[in-house]
């Protein structure tokens, strides 16, 4: 038999690169039914795999969502506190240092306090309170005593 590399014919050169003479067809057949079975059983595993990822990133979006909805919740209260001080406790302290001021500047006693304990010149640009001072209502009199006998 001659060497097929050797040989002119283009046939013989093409028939003995596609059927190596070191490998049996049956060889060959068993190879490529393991590399089909391998590459299945790496199909399977990745979809597996996919799946598993897919299941895990699922749950962490669903508890990002339930911690974002708790973080809304504790935000809105903490707004509403918020609000509450800036229209109920801001006011408030503005009057009542309005007032400490004025009670300062009527009772020439009272400047050693207050010059322990400075306050601003003008809590946040006040210069009266903003809400009129509350109004006393007048008591009646109290009824005597009842006599003694």
């Amino acid at each position: 038999m001659e060497d097929p590399l050797s040989s002119p014919d283009d046939s013989t050169l093409e028939s003995s690169l596609l059927n190596p003479p070191t490998a049996s067809s049956r060889e060959l057949a068993a190879s490529i039914r393991d590399l089909r079975r391998l590459l299945c059983v790496t199909v399977a595993l990745l979809v597996l795999l996919l799946a598993a990822l897919n299941v895990y990133l699922f749950h962490q979006a669903r508890l990002m969502r339930r911690q974002a909805s708790v973080l809304g919740q504790q935000i809105e209260e903490m707004q509403k506190a918020i609000d509450d001080y800036e229209t109920n406790g801001v006011p408030w302290m503005d009057r009542f240092s309005l007032e400490l001021r004025r009670f300062a500047d009527a009772h020439p006693d009272f400047a050693s306090v207050m010059s322990k304990y400075p306050l601003p010149a003008s809590p946040r640009g006040l210069t009266a309170p903003t809400v009129p001072a509350a109004t006393t209502v007048p008591t009646a009199a109290k009824p005597a005593p009842p006599a003694k006998k």
